[in-house]
């Protein structure tokens, strides 16, 4: 039996194959990659890779990770410059409740990529999905449902383990980063296979749907 402890002990009834007419997605069976990065890790030449604290799949090659990561830190770094003062300002004052995280997006030919940026933008998770790969699944992509996906598992996480900052900041000490990646490969690698994404996107992105009173 499995123990309530385990946060994906709410997950664990979850069925990993979904019948053919569902109208859910295995969030898996989209991804090109999932990855959680620490930018202030990797700033020195050489330790690019160090950044990068979680990334799936497990059997990429480093380089890859940091190229994807660094590909992603340089899209936030560069569109920076483009914000307007005012538009910075109103993104500093929205709250969670506002999904109030700030956010890239890229599209290529292949594939939709979603960045979002956390705690004071000390982190960035980030996702990438395949056009080819949905398009098999008959799953439509819509960035801001992909965005909130995002979001909820950042917010997952948190709720179970609690903020990444409490395990990784300026006073962090080299032990506590191998503690930090095993708690984030604990729960990502467990929570990605069983997350399951609606073929009608929308409801991802409003959090289901809220029925209204038939009186």
């Amino acid at each position: 039996m499995e123990s309530i402890a385990n946060p994906l002990y709410f997950f664990s009834n979850i069925s990993l194959n979904p019948p053919s007419c569902s109208n859910v997605v295995r969030f898996i069976d989209v991804l090109e990659f999932f990855f959680v990065a620490h930018p202030l890790s990797g700033r020195k030449e050489g330790e690019e890779h160090k950044r990068v604290m979680y990334f799936h799949p497990k059997g990429e090659q480093l380089e890859r990770q940091s190229e994807i990561t660094g590909f992603a830190e340089a899209v936030v770094n560069f569109t920076e410059n483009f914000l307007s003062t005012s538009h910075r300002d109103i993104s500093e004052k929205l709250t969670e409740s506002d999904d109030g995280f700030d956010f890239r997006t890229v599209t290529t030919q292949r594939t939709e990529h979603v960045y979002i940026r956390t705690e004071d933008d000390q982190f960035m998770l980030g996702v990438s999905i395949s056009k080819q790969l949905s398009h098999v699944s008959d799953y439509p992509l819509f960035q801001p449902a992909i965005r909130s996906i995002l979001s909820d598992a950042y917010r997952m996480f948190r709720m179970f383990f609690g903020t990444f900052s409490s395990f990784i900041n300026f006073r962090t000490v080299p032990d506590d980063i191998p503690k930090f990646k095993e708690r984030l490969d604990f729960f990502f690698s467990k929570y990605i296979p069983l997350l399951k994404v609606h073929k009608m996107p929308l409801l991802d992105h409003l959090g289901g749907v809220e029925f209204l009173r038939m009186s």
